[in-house]
């Protein structure tokens, strides 16, 4: 048989230390494999142990805010003043009240029993609330009333401010009927605090849960509804939120909140790549975080709610520090006069959403615009087609004071009549009143200003012909003028932005001819969840599962005894539960390592009681073989084999 070594040879020092290293590394790969096995199964039962203990303590949260409902629903259920339809005010003022202190409710109402129907919102819940309800960022409460009169059931909406004031009223017919709804109904038939199953709210087309119950000795049901998705606020603080997802839902998979992402957050930007030169990246590492400006009240564009900043705008901000690496944050909280004084003083790296005229076109370096705000005349209906505004020759025309049109207008067409207004709004009520034959401004800001004031029977007339020469109709970001490097950046940025990301832009802050589409991502996005809530068996159990084409665990609960309970689920990447085990396993295969080569030259050493006598009868050997017979003496070894070998030679010399 052929050898496969061929002749190749070694040495026996060699072949010792090989086989040394051999066996001490298949010890050491032996004792790292059991303690990876075992510690890996360590890791996901102290991961069972550490979920099981968040989903008691979130089933705890969930009972302590049923019982803080069950005793606000009582404590307004004794309030009798409450049956009394015709002292709203104080209504308001209770209920207002109860609003503010507890920011997981999403409106309070009462129902009678001759159909009438009274409900304050608190429109701070969320975003969606203030779309689905066409509100302004200042306003603060929304009262909804339902009366029914000869000519059918009237619905009745109040926006008021922080103070109360009111900003706008209006009215449309409905079909609604408190007497009809499960809420009013079941409390009706019990003196028990009732509890709907979670349900979707119409008005906001997310998922909620209404509490209700019947004031004795009268007609009238006092309820509150609370959007559970609200309670992704408490999942987002968990420990566990920054991990693992953590989400809370019912048993077909539908999510009632997230800590990953509550039902009114909006998508992730879709961030164009874009390739940056070595010198661009060490600039941008050299660059401290950079202030942004953000207006209050400039909606769609840059505005302010509840202190986080919304727009059109902020997103193109966002997607340009997504894209360079940029380190931003905003501020809010003054008016536009205040911002750009800020800026002209230094203090405001990035001025945005400015309009260039002859005024401001020196504060800095605006490069290049990310949107075009065409403009557009409005009319009452019917009045025609108008493409050029020297038509409104001799007719009154009305424009936002302090406008940077206005000039333009002035200069080349004289013979209209100009009315400054105080307000889009004011010059949108003008035409409607009369009192002026158009209004131009910004189609986009007269389009979401009649949507948010409900102001109908208007036309637009888009693509007007404003006279020779360019128009100031475009956004740009300003930059300070000794900061060229970081203007031509943003302007890379600027141009990277593609149709894609133009109609994100669009579909989210300019669409404003269709009702909003709210469309939240609203199932588990894993089916293991929902197989674990359909298998009792599984429950508080790992289960490894795929999920976007990464190995993760999943884990659920159910949050109670009742018939069709809620669940607490965790999903979290299998390395995310391992990476601490596996750290200690590399630190493991490096310790190892280390003293495998330490270790070599001492291997060499511990090979010397086998090489030396091995050595020592090669020469014996030698004598035998020139038959110096009486020079041929015994090697001693404590290796038996080696002595018994040497005795041999011995003896067969001296026969």
């Amino acid at each position: 048989m052929k050898n496969p070594f061929g002749n190749i040879r070694t040495t026996i020092r060699l072949t010792v230390v090989a086989v040394f290293v051999l066996a001490t590394t298949l010890t050491a790969a032996l004792a790292i494999g059991l303690q990876y096995y075992f510690g890996q199964s360590m890791a996901r039962q102290a991961a069972t142990n550490l979920y099981s203990t968040a989903s008691s303590s979130i089933t705890a949260e969930l009972v302590n805010i049923g019982r803080i409902n069950a005793n606000v629903i009582d404590l307004l259920a004794d309030n009798t003043t409450l049956i009394d339809p015709n002292t709203e005010l104080e209504h308001l003022e209770v209920f207002t009240k109860v609003l503010q202190k507890n920011p997981l409710y999403y409106g309070i109402y009462l129902g009678r029993s001759d159909g009438s129907f009274f409900e304050v919102i608190n429109l701070d819940t969320s975003d969606n609330a203030r779309q689905m309800l066409r509100a302004l960022p200042t306003d603060r409460w929304l009262i909804i009333t339902v009366r029914h009169g000869e000519h059918g059931s009237e619905r009745h909406y109040r926006y008021l401010d922080e103070h109360l004031a009111p900003r706008l009223a209006r009215s449309e017919s409905t079909d609604y009927d408190v007497r009809n709804r499960p809420w009013y109904v079941s409390a009706m038939a019990s003196s028990a605090v009732q509890r709907t199953d979670p349900y979707l709210f119409a008005q906001l087309g997310v998922t909620g849960q209404t509490v209700s119950k019947h004031i004795l000795g009268s007609d009238t049901v006092v309820a509150i509804d609370m959007t559970l998705s609200s309670i992704s606020k408490f999942l987002t603080k968990h420990d566990l939120a920054s991990h693992s997802d953590v989400y809370l839902y019912t048993g077909d998979g539908q999510v009632i909140a997230s800590s990953r992402d509550n039902y009114y957050a909006k998508p992730a930007l879709p961030v164009p790549e874009l390739n940056l030169t070595a010198d661009e990246k060490q600039f941008v590492r050299s660059l401290p975080t950079l202030t942004v400006s953000n207006e209050l009240d400039w909606p769609p564009f840059d505005y302010s709610q509840t202190g986080q900043p919304r727009g059109y705008s902020v997103d193109v901000i966002e997607m340009i520090a997504q894209m360079t690496g940029l380190k931003i944050r905003f501020t809010n909280g003054h008016s536009w006069p205040e911002l750009v004084a800020q800026y002209k003083k230094g203090e405001i790296d990035l001025l945005q959403s400015v309009i260039l005229t002859q005024n401001n076109k020196s504060w800095g370096l605006p490069g290049s615009s990310y949107v075009e705000l065409p403009y557009a005349l409005v009319t009452k209906e019917n009045i025609g087609s108008l493409t050029d505004l020297s038509q409104l020759d001799g007719k009154s025309l009305a424009i936002p004071r302090g406008w940077s049109i206005i000039p333009v207008v002035r200069a080349r067409f004289p013979k209209i009549s100009i009315i400054e207004t105080n307000s889009t709004l004011h010059a949108l009520e003008l035409v409607l009143a009369g009192e002026a034959v158009a209004a131009l401004d910004n189609e986009v800001i007269m389009r979401y200003t009649a949507r948010s004031y409900f102001l109908d029977d208007l036309q637009y007339h888009a693509n007007i012909r404003l006279g020779e020469g360019g128009v100031p109709d475009k956004l740009h970001i300003m930059v300070a003028a000794d900061q060229p490097q970081l203007r031509n950046l943003i302007d890379k940025a600027i141009a990277a932005i593609g149709e894609n990301q133009r109609k994100y832009l669009s579909d989210s802050w300019l669409a404003f001819d269709t009702e909003v589409d709210v469309t939240p991502s609203s199932t588990v996005p894993s089916n293991s969840l929902i197989q674990i809530a359909a298998s009792p068996g599984l429950h508080g159990q790992l289960v490894e599962t795929q999920f976007a084409g990464e190995t993760y665990l999943a884990y659920g609960a159910p949050t109670g005894v009742t018939e069709n309970p809620l669940y607490v689920g965790i999903l979290s990447s299998l390395d995310s539960v391992v990476a601490p085990f596996l750290s200690k396993v590399k630190l493991s295969i490096t310790v190892t390592a280390a003293f495998l080569v330490l270790f070599l030259p001492l291997s060499w050493v511990f090979a010397n009681p086998i090489v030396r006598p091995i050595r020592q009868l090669a020469v014996e050997n030698d004598k035998v073989q020139r038959r110096e017979y009486d020079k041929v003496r015994h090697i001693s070894s404590r290796v038996q084999e080696l002595d018994e070998l040497s005795t041999s030679m011995v003896n067969m010399v001296a026969s």
